[in-house]
């Protein structure tokens, strides 16, 4: 590569460090020897370190240990992330507007705000999230998130992957590539997610659309005897399936008795109510309530292309 290719490739790492404290995100994490002490017949003697073939994920400025790895494993830094996702956003004409982490930094991410678009009378803010982990429980991946401004209730679309199998220092224009080609398939899924959601406003929702969606979430049938319910479930499963209907409620009577009214109730379900309050953000783009809302998009898609 020549100089002036050179000089066009490197990033000010004060852009780099000033966006890493704007997140939260300016600390290190080191892989550490791990070792165990075996039990020894004498009770006065001190136990025995013993080295084993893995190592630990340790945030150095913290202490905390997120993972056991093998020795193969390469640490993809928050540095790292941050110039590849300062590169995308460059070579997309966007900017970098958000970042954070989860779990005290085992799960991090950064986001490029992309263009806005209209749902009916709603106006829904689109971002594609560079995420990573070093807890073992996903690869680099990108993934699209959704906020319906009127009412701020967030959708983390089902993500593509992009495994990072090659050090990023050294292979940057492998790792921009592949990212913008990601996010290109990304772009293509918004534009089928947005199609769906139109169809959601121009079709009407009822009763039993409504019961559906209570039952795929808590196991509640409002379709039959109030009774036979309360005896069937416990009282948290009950009050679940009300918060829900009141979500649902909500919505409906906001945006309208169609699908997208009834769709937003379970965002506003998820984004506001369900599970633990401290962990609902990580859980909408990571864990349990992603699944759920990505089965109910599932089944509420299928009653569009029926």
């Amino acid at each position: 590569m020549n100089t002036n290719e050179n000089s066009e490739n490197r990033i000010d790492p004060m852009i780099i460090q000033s966006m890493l404290e704007s997140f939260n995100l300016d600390w290190y994490v080191k892989k550490e020897p791990l070792t165990i002490y075996r039990q020894i017949p004498d009770e006065d003697a001190y136990p025995e370190p013993e080295m084993t073939p893995f190592f630990a994920t340790v945030r150095q400025d913290t202490r905390e240990c997120f993972a056991a790895v093998k020795a193969g494993y390469e640490v993809f830094q928050n540095h790292e992330l941050a110039e590849l996702v300062h590169r995308v956003a460059g070579s997309m004409g966007h900017e970098v507007t958000n970042g954070g982490s989860f779990n005290g930094g085992g799960q991090v991410y950064l986001q490029i705000r992309l263009e806005n678009q209209k749902v009916s009378n709603d106006t829904i803010q689109r971002w594609a999230s560079g995420i990573n982990s070093f807890d073992g429980s996903t690869a680099l991946r990108w993934s699209p998130e959704t906020n319906t401004i009127s009412c701020q209730n967030t959708f983390w679309a089902a993500y593509k992957q992009m495994k990072n199998s090659v050090k990023h220092t050294t292979n940057m224009r492998m790792m921009v590539e592949r990212s913008l080609k990601a996010i290109e398939a990304l772009n293509e899924a918004d534009h089928n997610l947005f199609e769906i959601f139109n169809r959601f406003v121009n079709e009407a929702a009822n009763a039993d659309h409504i019961a559906g969606v209570v039952q795929k979430v808590t196991g509640v049938d409002l379709k039959v005897d109030q009774k036979v319910e309360e005896e069937k479930h416990s009282t948290r499963t009950l009050n679940k399936a009300e918060d829900l209907l009141e979500s649902i409620t909500g919505e409906i009577n906001s945006k309208g008795r169609t699908l997208w009214g009834l769709w937003s109730g379970l965002t506003h379900y998820s984004t506001w109510k369900a599970g633990n309050e401290k962990n609902r953000e990580k859980s909408k783009a990571l864990g349990s309530l992603n699944r759920m809302d990505n089965d109910v998009f599932a089944m509420m898609r299928e009653l569009v292309y029926a």
